[in-house]
């Protein structure tokens, strides 16, 4: 399962491979991708690390305001993991975790839909070194899903889940997952992304959370469907996959809408273990 937001900073939601576009065709191109140019890092002053100008219009409100979303909502990820759900821990990665990722994200079917090559070893481990952060656009938290405690004969690590800060301004935020294939089908997928995205609303203050998902990705738009997101567009044949037009969906949800319904997985629903985004 896998969104493209995950890990490797490339967000679009798969499922039953579920994976992300993103920065690979960023970096192809040379720009920005076309469903990330509404959500530009506008700067809007005195929040998310972004300066108000001495003396400008505003500058000690927005300065005072500023302080107090900070007060309320840390901007400090680390203080609020690992999180832990029934059957999972998502905690941050570390060196020894390269061979478990790279066992998955080497994977062709992995690599899918992220419009990217599977990774080597040596780029999932440059990857996993980029530490939480949270003060400005491009920001992110990867965290690792553990299935707690292990089944008996599976690996310690499954897949991935992420969430990327877009527009500090604006509190925009895109989540992702990846899951490896062969812990589909439990649930965890589901399980992993209602964690996240509940600290995304929560401790890390985000106002809008959005999914990028590949049309033929069904499980990773079911699982958005179960965080409760909407579908908000199509965008018809946005990019290109070995020579093949592929179509690209946007899910989100608000704050004030999303439910927390208490981590409910969804054993064997399409898109559980086995992706970024089951």
């Amino acid at each position: 399962m896998i969104s493209r937001g995950g890990c490797d900073g490339e967000p679009r939601a798969t499922a039953r491979r579920f994976t992300g576009r993103g920065a690979a065709r960023q970096r192809r191109r040379g720009g920005r991708p076309a469903a990330r140019q509404r959500h530009r890092a506008v700067g809007r002053p005195g929040y998310g690390g972004i300066p108000v100008a001495p003396g400008g219009p505003g500058a000690e409100g927005s300065a005072e305001s500023a302080r107090s979303r900070r007060r309320s909502h840390p901007t400090d990820p680390l203080a609020a993991l690992p999180l832990r759900t029934p059957r999972l821990t998502l905690r941050p990665f570390v060196p020894e975790d390269t061979d478990a990722v790279h066992a998955y994200q080497r994977l062709p079917e992995m690599a899918r839909y992220l419009y990217r090559p599977p990774r080597t070893r040596a780029q999932s481990a440059a990857v996993l070194a980029v530490p939480p952060a949270w003060e400005e656009a491009g920001d992110r938290v990867a965290l690792a899903v553990c299935p707690a405690p292990p089944v008996p004969g599976g690996p310690a690590l499954v897949g991935e889940v992420s969430v990327t800060l877009r527009d500090a301004g604006a509190r925009q935020a895109e989540i992702g997952w990846t899951l490896h294939p062969g812990a589909e089908g439990r649930g965890y997928a589901t399980e992993a992304a209602r964690a996240l995205a509940r600290l995304a609303f929560t401790t890390l203050g985000a106002h809008r959370l959005y999914a990028r998902v590949d049309e033929e990705n069904t499980a990773s738009r079911r699982l958005c469907e179960r965080l409760g997101m909407r579908q908000e567009a199509l965008l018809r044949e946005n990019d290109v996959r070995d020579g093949q037009w592929g179509s690209e969906c946007v899910y989100a949800v608000l704050a004030r809408e999303f439910g927390d319904d208490g981590n409910h997985a969804d054993p064997g629903a399409p898109g559980g273990p086995g992706g970024f985004g089951g």
